[in-house]
């Protein structure tokens, strides 16, 4: 997409506050996300639910959270990002009310409902943020500091939660939940009133375009479909391996489960360094796709190595575990090249991939677990259910490097921002006879 004209520079301490609440709200999302697990055990036994049935509940948030990616996007192409963001937190907020006061299964289902539906526009809502508030070339690597730091406070977040969940009223933590999204959501609002508003998107004023015009323009431009498939293929195997296959196949590898957890615990942090790794050196580089196939290959390697060199001790389980962690960011690549591409408003962009992300994570998850429960009813060992059923992952990162070498950046006019490295030279355009100049449209 073509960058704003004329874009508003934003003070340090207004930038700050803006990355800050960005953070805040995925932070929070996250939170919401882990108090399912922490909930699911103790609610099934008050309601009198099957382990089945609970698991409906926490299987309608996923959903909403999947399905409204793209009207997410749009929401905030269109709107205040940090306004649709405050109503979207105090609807999650309020749907953990809901479910805290359920007696029975459709009020609980409501309210899962209601607060998947609020939490699916954090994400989209929070990097629409950042592109407005940081200058298009410092995108990635904005992205980049954001991924680690946010990696470090969910890793403790997860950590201290998970510690406390035993001792932790399931009704309490719900209303809990809704306190802090209230006052989460209070500070976006507010926060509004310092987002600049001739940057590039809803600032500058809704979209001309109707929206069923908006969605096909999206889903018609190929670079934005190979972004969404890049994001798939490296943050669906952080989904499906984090949330749910590290600690089984760790257990299956020989390590206690305290260790399981531990090494599980290592992706975030390898997700947030190698997110940093990409921003960096992107944006030193100009060049965003090698360094992504780079990182991808790292992942490979270390998913190979994960999975063909088992037993392996704590620490080199660890490191691989780490390693595979930082292929996944990859998914940086995507999502910058998502925005720079976008030719319908770079929130719709971003919520097709994020969209696609979780569809692909959900997938993998599937997909594993199909191969698992096939394995173990051939009385396959462990060790080999998860050399064979986790095989998929070493193909996703495959078939990432081989996207990157297909995207294809939009040329910008020369000395413009996000046309090239930051530090190199800014290259002259060339007269032809007759004083007409050269523009980066007269070239492929």
């Amino acid at each position: 997409m073509a960058e704003a004209a004329g874009r508003t520079a934003v003070p340090r301490l207004h930038a700050g506050l803006l990355i800050g609440v960005a953070t805040l709200i995925l932070v929070f999302q996250v939170y919401v996300s882990i108090s399912f697990g922490l909930i699911h055990g103790p609610m099934s036994r008050e309601l009198g639910l099957s382990a089945g049935t609970a698991s409906t509940i926490s299987a309608l948030y996923m959903a909403a959270g999947f399905l409204l990616q793209l009207p997410a996007g749009i929401a905030v192409d269109r709107l205040s990002p940090a306004r649709v963001l405050a109503l979207a937190t105090l609807l999650c907020a309020a749907g953990s009310l809901v479910l805290a006061a359920a007696q029975s299964m459709p009020v609980a289902l409501a309210g899962s409902l209601a607060m998947g539906s609020g939490a699916a526009f954090a994400f989209v809502g929070a990097l629409k943020i950042v592109g407005i508030v940081v200058p298009p070339d410092r995108f990635v690597l904005w992205v980049g500091v954001w991924q680690i730091l946010y990696s470090f406070v969910v890793a403790g977040l997860a950590y201290g939660t998970n510690a406390l969940g035993a001792e932790t009223d399931w009704r309490g933590l719900l209303v809990g939940i809704a306190a802090a999204g209230t006052a989460t959501a209070a500070l976006i609002w507010l926060a509004d009133r310092v987002l600049p508003r001739s940057a590039d998107g809803p600032a500058a004023g809704a979209p001309a375009a109707p929206i069923w015009q908006q969605v096909r323009a999206t889903l018609a431009n190929r670079q934005v479909l190979l972004a969404a498939a890049l994001f798939a293929l490296t943050f669906g195997p952080m989904l499906a391996y984090s949330d749910l296959w590290a600690v089984p196949a760790q257990l299956a590898f020989g390590n206690p489960p305290a260790i399981a957890a531990a090494i599980a615990g290592m992706i975030p942090i390898g997700l947030g360094a190698g997110s940093l790794l990409v921003g960096l050196a992107s944006e030193r580089t100009g060049r965003p796709a090698p360094i992504g196939a780079a990182v991808a290959a790292t992942g490979l390697a270390a998913t190979a190595a994960l999975l063909f060199l088992p037993p392996q001790p704590a620490w080199a389980a660890a490191l691989l575990t780490l390693l595979f962690g930082v292929g996944c960011a990859a998914s940086v690549t995507a999502i910058d090249h998502a925005r720079r591409t976008a030719t319908a408003g770079i929130g719709t962009a971003i919520g097709l991939v994020s969209a696609a992300g979780n569809l692909g994570g959900a997938l993998l998850q599937v997909q594993i677990g199909l191969l698992v429960d096939g394995l173990e009813k051939d009385r396959t060992p462990g060790i080999l259910v998860f050399e064979e059923s986790l095989s998929p992952l070493l193909i996703c990162f495959a078939l990432a490097i081989v996207l990157m070498a297909a995207l294809r950046r939009p040329r910008t006019p020369a000395g413009s921002p996000g046309s090239g490295p930051r530090s190199g030279p800014r290259s002259r355009p060339h007269s032809r006879p007759g004083g007409r100049v050269d523009s980066a449209a007269d070239h492929p």
